[in-house]
């Protein structure tokens, strides 16, 4: 193919000299097709490039590496946990693009397949796109699995998508390349910052046994929730062992998660009480406050006609019960947490062998693990579209700037912040931002007081949920925080949604700042919608009120007489310039 362009570029063809006479149409048409479906490779051997991997611990040693612990290492845990260690197992790579084509090519050591295991399962990978209402969606392509394997997505839309893909579960990789369409655009998510969930498991965790790498339940947690999600799941060799959980430890996890009894079967049910006790003493003695949650067995496939099977769940999760009890009674109360075999409700139908859930057994754990993680991080889900938190597109920087926002209150630590959408995002301050509509005022009046500013453009109330969910509150203390947020709602949602989604809003901020004084404004007045904004209003000052916070209404500054919008005030009827930003930012911070 690049002989043949290079030929056609020159005006020739390898057939005839005359094809730029004969067939100038037909030789356009042949460069224009070359062109777009030339692949641009990106590399993660390439040392000019930076690859974040996600969900991986141990950065600063294995960034660029596709294993789950570091070479130090070997020697210390058994040599079946390093190699296992090896694989790839709940890995991650999230990017953007808008190519019409996108193909993966990786390389793995070991067998593609198990008797029990399909070779997508075991050997191949996932990719998933999430569009501009954050929304995710499986893709499927053509692919090739073997030592080298390919995975081809051709005839998507052009759109730009956030991608997330993840890689083998139970196999080795030693090379990655994302290749797309020349000219179209392609970047990478940097690894969060966020907290992650640190899984300590057997071959379950690992990822045994669904059909693709996405349905392990380890990975749909991740999936669903967004949460960082390390994966510790050793097949066959989760034993609770001080040196693995050495190792675990060394993540600053939001949670510690206990999931071993599977590999525990053949002990009595007196030593594993102790293996798990010794093993949240281990974690507590590192961090006194990170939550721990205790997994039962989830069940054998023959468990109801074998006996030895059924004491065997029997005596693991009785253990595992009387470890429970023990550690609360013993000063461990706090932050343990318990998840049950009755609460996964695997049945042997889930089951492909004898222990190993299929795709829908690992839906069914997952699911009881994103239910206990919901409650444990009092992070639920309404019934209403404004009580679902996701991410959005119409801003390509969402997730760069939710980082950022990560970055600043984990260093500055502030005490007031301002919470919204683009008229905060744009109005000036830290984190910094390209588009300032007012950045005088800003500083006149807003930076003095030491607010950050959580804006985030294209923002809905949904969205700023999210962000909620995903750290930007937690640990530190506010005092003060201004909320504007919900005109982006309000060309897909009711009033009644909105009302409903900011109420469900200010109760998570509550519970994380307890303390803070939260003041929310209502919307601005915005050009020809000015009606419908002052009605919600209305109902908004009356809910904010009642649930004990300060409302704040400045559209008396920004509109005439006649209740119009002074467009002397605003860059483009929606938007304050500085004047108006002048004009409202005392009653903002009063």
């Amino acid at each position: 193919m690049k002989n043949n362009l290079v030929f056609l570029l020159k005006g020739k063809n390898l057939a005839s000299k005359n094809t730029e006479k004969v067939f100038p149409l037909r030789r356009k048409k042949m460069i224009l097709f070359l062109l777009l479906n030339i692949i641009v490779w990106h590399n993660f051997e390439d040392p000019n490039e930076q690859y974040p991997i996600q969900n991986q611990g141990f950065k600063d040693e294995i960034g660029k590496t596709f294993q789950r612990l570091p070479d130090r290492a070997k020697g210390i845990v058994s040599d079946r946990i390093f190699e296992l260690s090896q694989h790839s197992a709940g890995l991650a790579v999230y990017f953007y693009t808008d190519s019409k084509s996108i193909v993966i090519k990786y390389t793995c050591t070991d067998a593609i397949s198990f008797d029990h295991m399909a070779s997508t399962g075991k050997s191949g990978i996932d990719l998933y796109a999430i569009d501009k209402d954050g929304k995710m969606h499986f893709l499927t392509g053509s692919y090739a699995i073997g030592g080298s394997s390919t995975y081809t997505y051709s005839g998507l839309s052009g759109n730009l998508y956030r991608y997330k893909l993840y890689l083998p579960n139970y196999n080795r990789v030693t090379s990655l390349e994302i290749g797309v369409n020349a000219g179209k655009t392609f970047f990478f998510d940097d690894v969060s910052q966020e907290k992650p969930i640190a899984v300590y498991g057997t071959s379950i965790a690992q990822g045994a046994c669904p059909n693709r790498p996405g349905n392990s339940w380890v990975n749909i947690v991740n999936r669903e929730t967004s949460w960082p999600v390390i994966n510790f799941g050793f097949q066959g060799n989760g034993f609770l062992d001080k040196e693995v959980i050495d190792f675990i430890i060394e993540n600053d996890a939001k949670l510690f998660v206990l999931d071993c009894l599977p590999n525990l079967v053949d002990r009595t049910e007196e030593v594993t009480k102790n293996l798990i006790i010794d093993a949240v003493k281990q974690i507590r003695g590192k961090y006194p406050k990170t939550p721990i949650l205790l997994v039962e067995h989830s069940g054998f496939s023959n468990m109801q006609f074998n006996n030895n099977q059924a004491q065997q769940i029997y005596n693991m999760n009785n253990a595992s019960q009387k470890a429970f009890d023990f550690l609360q009674k013993s000063g461990y109360k706090d932050e343990l947490y318990y998840l049950s075999k009755e609460e996964m409700n695997v049945e042997g139908d889930n089951i492909v062998d004898t222990v190993h859930p299929m795709d829908d057994g690992n839906y069914l754990i997952a699911r009881a693990y994103i239910k206990k993680l919901r409650e444990i991080f009092k992070a639920p889900i309404g019934s209403e579209p404004t009580q679902i938190p996701l991410t959005q597109l119409y801003n390509t920087e969402f997730i760069q700037r939710h980082e950022a926002i990560l970055n600043w209150t984990h260093s500055v630590k502030p005490k007031n912040i301002l919470i919204g959408d683009s008229i905060f995002n744009w109005w000036g301050g830290n984190p910094p931002c390209a588009k300032k509509n007012g950045e005088e005022s800003y500083n006149k009046f807003i930076e003095p007081l030491g607010f950050l500013n959580l804006g985030i453009a294209n923002d809905r109330i949904e969205n700023v949920l999210y962000r909620i969910y995903h750290e930007e509150i937690d640990d530190y203390e506010l005092e003060r925080i201004i909320i504007l947020i919900g005109y982006n709602n309000l060309g897909i949602h009711t009033d009644d949604q909105i009302l409903k989604g900011y109420k469900f809003l200010l109760d998570q901020i509550r519970k994380r700042q307890p303390t803070a004084q939260i003041k929310i404004i209502g919307m601005l007045p915005r050009s020809g919608k000015e009606e419908r904004i002052r009605g919600i209003n209305v109902k908004l000052e009356k809910l904010v009120t009642e649930s004990g916070n300060t409302f704040c209404d400045v559209t008396h500054h920004l509109v005439d007489d006649a209740g119009k919008v002074i467009e002397k005030y605003f860059v483009d009827g929606l938007h304050p310039n500085n004047d108006g930003y002048s004009l409202i930012a005392p009653d903002l911070v009063a």
